[in-house]
């Protein structure tokens, strides 16, 4: 019998995600004409958008964080 993989711990709440180790700050921010969310993330995490390590990005909605990093 084989096991099933462990789901990784993925946030599940905006209050989850800024206390998730990978995330420093979540800061609401007005940009483009509408809402967005601006992701900091520590030096050792990769960045979806840069492809570095690190720094920051905007995603729209939680959903998007949710599928933003890997967790």
């Amino acid at each position: 019998m084989t096991k099933k993989p462990v789901k990784s711990k993925t946030p599940r709440s905006w209050k989850q995600a800024e206390a998730h180790p990978s995330i420093s700050e979540i800061v609401p921010e007005f940009h483009d004409g509408e809402w967005k969310y601006y992701i900091m993330i520590n030096r050792n995490i990769d960045n979806p958008v840069t492809g570095l390590k690190g720094g920051a990005f905007f995603v729209d909605s939680f959903r998007e964080l949710q599928y933003s990093i890997d967790w």
